[in-house]
């Protein structure tokens, strides 16, 4: 109650020097329920196995169905819908299959394309135009910059985007990052540069949860 939320898939980026691997370009918006222009945030989950049996393979091995890891941040993008934010997850666990950032594909780019194309569209269907979001997202997105919200292996990739955008018509304005994989200097996993120094960020670490350590802490 109180929020929307919608699903779409748009195709796939291609990355790699041979081209020879496809990430999916596809997960969900919501949105408050009652009709009201809200500043988009996107929600980026972490790196997690995205096949049956802890596998981390795109495509599932034997045609099982993937774990959908964006579906399991809809309650927090219904949280935020109903403080009045519009609210952008992308599904980003075909894209981390890697454990590499930057092998055997840069992880930051795929990042960058597929948040791209999902916040072209959704734009888009707040200007009017028809897409596979449906109908509903009129009017539902302030225009301009964004922010993004980060887990573990999205948190350096996030950072990365921040400075790749900087200059753009849709910049990120400021960055959470929790439980980030970030290591000291805020340069990330695998050298991912920080920030423009005038976009706000926050990384916070959990002291009890004892899985994640205090890598965050230096950001």
């Amino acid at each position: 109650p109180g929020a929307t939320v919608r699903w779409a898939d748009f195709g796939a980026v291609t990355l790699g020097r041979t081209g020879r691997f496809r990430a999916p370009v596809r997960g969900l918006v919501v949105n408050r329920a009652a009709r009201r222009v809200g500043p988009l945030v996107v929600v980026a989950h972490l790196s997690y196995p995205g096949c049956p049996g802890q596998v981390f393979a795109f495509p599932c091995p034997n045609g099982r169905a993937p774990l959908r890891l964006d579906a399991g941040m809809a309650y927090l993008g219904v949280a935020l819908a109903r403080a009045g934010y519009a609210v952008l997850i992308p599904d980003l666990g075909p894209l981390y299959v890697g454990a590499d950032i930057d092998r055997p594909y840069d992880q930051r780019v795929g990042f960058a394309r597929t948040v791209a194309a999902l916040v072209a569209r959704a734009r888009a269907g707040a200007r009017g135009e028809s897409t596979r979001w449906g109908g509903g997202l009129r009017g539902r997105i302030a225009p301009g910059g964004l922010a993004v919200i980060a887990h573990s292996r999205s948190g350096p990739v996030a950072l990365a985007t921040a400075r790749t955008w900087w200059h753009s018509r849709h910049p990120v304005r400021s960055v959470l990052i929790y439980g980030g994989a970030l290591e000291p200097g805020d340069r990330g996993v695998g050298g991912s540069p920080p920030p423009p120094p005038d976009v706000p960020v926050l990384a916070l670490v959990g002291t009890e949860d004892r899985d994640t350590d205090w890598m965050a802490a230096a950001g």
